[in-house]
């Protein structure tokens, strides 16, 4: 991997743990988070050819040492009518359709990056000037999210979540003061525990943290990073489908993944899928070298709480491509002890 060089942490074993399990006649290998691919799920973004070097060059100062060389987040040139524009406008039951949103629901693509990051590093990047760059042009603010302790409503934690276009992934950063630094690739989801158990299936992962309307996967880790898969509901937001990005995993048996899920897959050249989850986002699917697979086998698509008080207002910056974005106008949604607004504020709070 690109972010570290040092040996394994003394001590830790270098072994893969893996079992099997059996349903209906299908394998499903099973590997230790620890010794998975580090590229088991990537972010993959389709543009037209001169849009590709600004988005790398806009993405680079946040993934100095993480992803210098854009393996992670897959940036490739693509005709207007991309793969995935043109996956999700085919969608035959319209769950790429954003005009169901309600008048008391922000509309946001479902994808976001959350990077954790320490507050002093030996590199460049680290909380304090990530958080800056991202409140510089072109970025616009998008929306907030803050948890409040439930004895007195303090917020004790805040997410601030920035865009640089209606159909490119949200951005936000966390500072983290001990372990290890994360990648974080976060969906806001409509069906959250559709979503937790389809997800559970394609990574091959339980849950690591779970609680009401919140839930990650473990997918690698190596000394110094760890990269998870996030899944977030509010009922304050109304997630769409990316027409320019979508996740990308590495199956290690597509066969089972496509009998267990009921998938419908469309090929998308060598080894290569499309699909959808049981949200309507588009996702690709990579077959494992070791995999084999008869794509020829028949498959059914399936259609597949957040605690807190929640309140929101109508953002009060709309710049740069966010005005489709942050167009919602003022209302209270009560959940517990959690809140999103489209308002930024200055106060620093931790993040979660």
């Amino acid at each position: 991997m690109p972010w570290y060089d040092e040996d394994e942490v003394e001590g830790e074993p270098n072994v893969a743990q893996t079992y099997e399990r059996q349903d209906h006649g299908v394998t499903e290998p099973r590997v230790h988070w620890r010794e998975r691919d580090p590229y088991i799920c990537t972010l993959e973004i389709r543009l037209p050819r001169d849009e590709v070097p600004k988005l790398k060059s806009l993405y680079g100062p946040l993934l100095q040492w993480i992803d210098p060389t854009f393996q992670l987040l897959h940036i490739e040139e693509s005709d207007k009518n991309s793969f995935i524009t043109r996956f999700v406008q085919d969608d035959p039951k319209g769950r790429g359709n954003e005009s169901h949103l309600a008048k008391e629901q922000l509309n946001t693509q479902s994808l976001s990056v959350v990077l954790f990051l320490r507050e002093e590093s030996k590199y460049q990047l680290n909380a304090g000037f990530a958080k800056g760059y991202l409140q510089s042009p072109p970025w616009g603010f998008h929306h907030k999210i803050e948890l409040a302790n439930p004895m007195d409503m303090r917020t004790v934690a805040r997410q601030d979540y920035y865009g640089s276009s209606p159909d490119l992934p949200l951005w936000t950063v966390c500072s983290v003061h001990y372990g290890n630094e994360q990648l974080r690739f976060n969906i806001f989801v409509n069906n959250f525990e559709k979503m937790k158990e389809f997800y559970s299936i394609l990574t091959g992962c339980e849950t690591s943290a779970s609680k009401p309307g919140f839930c990650s996967f473990d997918l690698y880790s190596q000394p110094g990073l760890e990269i998870k898969l996030s899944l977030k509901y509010s009922p304050c937001l109304q997630p769409h489908a990316s027409r320019l990005s979508a996740l990308k995993f590495n199956i290690r048996s597509v066969l089972y993944v496509k009998q267990k899920l009921r998938l419908v897959l469309t090929p998308n050249g060598e080894n290569t899928w499309l699909t959808r989850d049981p949200d309507g986002n588009v996702i690709l699917l990579s077959r494992d070298e070791n995999d084999v697979f008869e794509v020829g086998v028949a498959g059914q698509s399936t259609e597949a709480s957040d605690s807190g008080r929640w309140s929101e207002t109508a953002s009060e910056d709309s710049s740069w491509e966010m005005c489709s974005d942050t167009s919602c106008s003022s209302f209270s949604c009560e959940s517990g002890c959690e809140s999103v607004t489209t308002r930024n504020e200055d106060e620093d709070k931790d993040s979660f």
